[in-house]
């Protein structure tokens, strides 16, 4: 038999996860951008070179809509450290990872997919916005 679970249960679930990040993310976090593989998880210390650090918004995301999540506009920044981005992480002040994921140029492939992952020194750094989609899964 399958399991099943109603629509409305699922948004709520979504926007206490959006609210748990947001408050472990704090007032101060940053988005840290990395070459070198990514960590297995976000207790796991960095790895690689850091290319580059981005101010993020407080709250940092929005209010979920479904199961669609997305940060509030990401002030441009500078790459300090030429190289290759593979990966980034968020941290709050105290420089604790909350989210991670992978950087690509290749579409459908990650997290976060720029024109190009062959970043120089002193080039602009612009994020718009990121939007995670939600999906839910029980087992029996």
């Amino acid at each position: 038999m399958a399991q099943t679970v109603a629509d409305d249960v699922v948004v709520d679930v979504i926007a206490e996860t959006v609210n748990s990040v947001n408050t472990r993310l704090g007032p101060a976090a940053t988005m840290e951008f990395f070459d070198g593989s990514i960590p297995t998880d976000c207790e796991a210390a960095d790895a690689g070179t850091l290319l580059a650090t981005l101010a993020l918004p407080n709250p940092v995301f929005t209010s979920p809509s479904g199961n669609v999540w997305q940060t509030n506009s990401i002030t441009p920044g500078s790459v300090s450290v030429t190289g290759t981005a593979q990966y980034f992480r968020m941290k709050h002040s105290g420089g604790q990872c909350i989210v991670q994921g992978t950087i690509t140029d290749v579409v459908g492939t990650a997290t976060l997919v720029f024109n190009s992952v062959s970043w120089t020194a002193a080039q602009t750094l612009a994020v718009d916005f990121i939007i995670f989609t939600e999906q839910i899964t029980m087992t029996p």
